[in-house]
């Protein structure tokens, strides 16, 4: 046994030593450690499958979190060297801990096997002090959500603050060592179900749960993780879902978007939101992003004002891309002001240029040529990048824009709705094809673009996503 299997050992087996104090006391659950460390997980070929899978995704998470930049993310943007992945007698949990555990020379991904001892639920009240449940509603019952979902504030008994284990947050045991906090509320996680016409559950779903750690401020203030790890993921069934290399880069790619979209510059996530499985979470708020833009693009369209300060709401830059990770407004080239200048996860660097949703691309009279406002949005970016040659170095140094080099060019003008003729649609689509140095977007494109997103995060990791 390597030294950091004893470590891992050791803790888990504290871990067992005070949820069996606790059980004693509540006659609740206890994790059988003993031999926890000593059962690797049986490498069958679905098991293999899952764990290079979680070790690429994890990498590929990691990588866009230094892109990004870890310090968007308060409490949940460490990174996380440590990975523990427990195998139940009905699923599979995946822990990240934070650098604090990776600190112990704690570090790897490693893999053992709990399923003789207990269900999933067992393991995850017992290593939590009883704050997490693992409901999984019987078949045959009705499926009852609303009562599912209720996560109730229950008493935080004495062992909480003793607990040696590292799934519990030290923070929150230092906090109790001094101070009193009469109830913790408990987090309730459930799997996807399917069911029958009369609300009956009648089978489990493959699928993977991802949870970001619950946080709490407490009454000094201070708000804290509430868990040792940043992020769990449950694997229901995973052997039927798609743990392809290639579906772990678009996973890390999903997993990162969700993050952004729930924690990007926050600190508090309440139990209520973090027991919702994010990437669905981030879908979700997506469409309702999408539904918001179109309202604003169908009732102001006339006006380039108002699109561009909704975008320029940092909560909205995803619509210019996905991957921009670093998005500036108005920026000064050559006595010319950009609508936006980003930079892409890849370092890549885009100028923007938007116009008016009520401008048209195409001539009426002349339907495969380009109107005015057209070329002059072109004709903006096109000056921007022969500055941008001819001053490389003021332009990083001076500007800011640190690394630009050869930057694409973006234009947003339009609706898709007034490209009606068969000669305007081929043009159009001859425009959009040419993408490596300019791309061109109506409004309801960038739209779309974001509804096809969410509908892509909530089929990853479901058999046949």
């Amino acid at each position: 046994m390597t030294d950091a299997e004893l470590k891992i050992s050791r803790a888990l087996q504290q871990t067992e030593a005070a949820g069996r104090q606790e059980a004693l006391a509540h006659h609740k659950y206890s994790v059988n450690v003993q031999n926890l460390i000593k059962r690797p997980v049986a490498r069958t070929k679905a098991v293999k499958a899952l764990i290079e899978f979680i070790k690429e995704s994890h990498a590929g998470f990691e990588h866009g979190l230094d892109a990004i930049g870890r310090e968007k993310f308060p409490l949940h943007g460490v990174r996380s060297d440590f990975v523990l992945t427990i195998q139940a007698s009905d699923a599979f949990a995946t822990f990240y801990f934070d650098s604090d555990v990776s600190a112990e020379a704690l570090s790897g991904h490693h893999f053992r096997d709990y399923s003789a001892h207990g269900d999933l639920n067992t393991f995850f009240q017992s290593a939590h002090v009883n704050r997490i449940k693992i409901y999984k509603p019987p078949i045959g019952d009705a499926y009852d959500l609303a009562n599912i979902i209720r996560s109730p504030d229950v008493e935080v008994p004495a062992i909480f603050k003793h607990y040696p284990a590292f799934f519990v947050s030290p923070p929150l045991r230092e906090y109790l060592k001094k101070h009193k906090l009469s109830h913790l509320q408990c987090m309730i996680v459930t799997p996807h179900v399917q069911t029958d016409a009369q609300n009956v559950v009648v089978e489990y779903l493959p699928f993977r749960n991802t949870i970001f750690c619950p946080t709490r401020v407490l009454p000094n203030g201070n708000c804290i993780r509430l868990f040792h790890w940043t992020r769990c993921e449950i694997w229901w069934q995973p052997e039927k879902l798609d743990l392809s290399k290639e579906n772990a880069a678009i996973t890390a790619r999903a997993d990162l978007l969700a993050m952004r979209q729930i924690l990007e510059n926050q600190v508090d996530l309440p139990v209520e939101k973090a027991s919702s499985d994010s990437t669905q979470s981030a879908a979700d708020a997506l469409d309702a992003m999408c539904d918001e833009f179109q309202r604003l693009v169908d009732e102001r369209g006339d006006l380039e004002a108002p699109m561009h300060e909704w975008l320029d709401n940092p909560r909205h830059h995803l619509f210019l891309d996905p991957e921009a990770v670093d998005v500036r407004s108005k920026v000064d080239l050559y006595s010319q002001v950009t609508d936006f200048v980003f930079r892409r996860f890849d370092g890549s660097y885009v100028l923007v240029e938007i116009e008016a949703p009520a401008r048209k691309i195409f001539k009426t009279s002349e339907p495969w040529d380009t109107t005015a406002h057209f070329n002059h949005a072109k004709g903006q970016i096109e000056g921007w990048k022969h500055y941008i040659r001819e001053q490389l170095d003021h332009v990083r140094r001076i500007q800011g824009l640190e690394g630009i080099s050869q930057p694409t060019g973006m234009v947003v003008i339009g609706r898709t709705r007034d490209i009606v003729d068969k000669l305007s649609k081929q043009r159009w689509d001859d425009l959009k094809g040419n993408t490596e140095r300019m791309q061109y977007f109506t409004y309801d494109e960038l739209i779309q673009r974001i509804r096809a997103l969410a509908q892509s995060m909530r089929r990853i990791l479901r058999p046949g996503g």
